[in-house]
């Protein structure tokens, strides 16, 4: 039996790689993601009370 590239499973080594750089770049991006999303929300909450308080 040859250890060796078995172009047979290839496709299934080209996705898992693929699936694994997919959820790697979603753990890195998602949180900077929700930490813009959330000082967006807290600027517009800062305004409202800013406006509120005039």
């Amino acid at each position: 039996m040859n250890a060796g590239f078995n172009p047979d499973h290839a496709p299934f080594i080209f996705a898992a790689y693929g699936i694994s750089m997919v959820v790697l770049l979603w753990t890195a991006i998602g949180p900077l993601l929700k930490e813009r999303k959330l000082k967006r929300m807290l600027k517009a909450a800062l305004r409202r009370e800013e406006q509120k308080a005039s």
